[in-house]
């Protein structure tokens, strides 16, 4: 019976999760969609965790979002460079420099965060 009930509060517990980070994503996007400016804040915190050897630097973004940015904040700064990439979803973009590479995925993250909070759910 007590193992019944524990397998029965994992499981919820893991339903749970599976809810909040469905719930977090949809967030997120939404989020994007209104202001995607914030990406770029994330872009400047990335580049500033790289390397000085990085400029200039090309930023990858999906098309809607680049388009969206060049509307919204039309003053980039000078050693960025803005371009489309198709591949990429609305709620990620890559920077691209001659030494280095960065993925940034809101998704991703909020998944490895789910994700960790799932491991320690099973370790309990």
């Amino acid at each position: 019976m007590i193992r019944a009930t524990h397998k029965k509060n994992k499981r919820q517990q893991q339903e749970l999760c599976d809810l909040v980070l469905s719930i977090a994503q949809k967030v997120i996007q939404a989020e994007l969609t209104l202001q995607p400016q914030q990406i770029l804040k994330l872009v400047e915190e990335t580049i500033d965790t790289m390397p000085d050897d990085h400029l200039p630097i090309q930023i990858l973004l999906n098309p809607n979002v680049l388009k969206r940015i060049s509307q919204i904040q039309p003053n980039i700064p000078e050693k960025w460079k803005l371009l489309p990439d198709e591949s990429l979803d609305e709620c990620s973009c890559k920077l691209v420099s001659e030494s280095n590479e960065a993925n940034i995925n809101y998704k991703e993250r909020l998944k490895s965060c789910i994700d960790s909070i799932n491991e320690n759910i099973k370790s309990s």
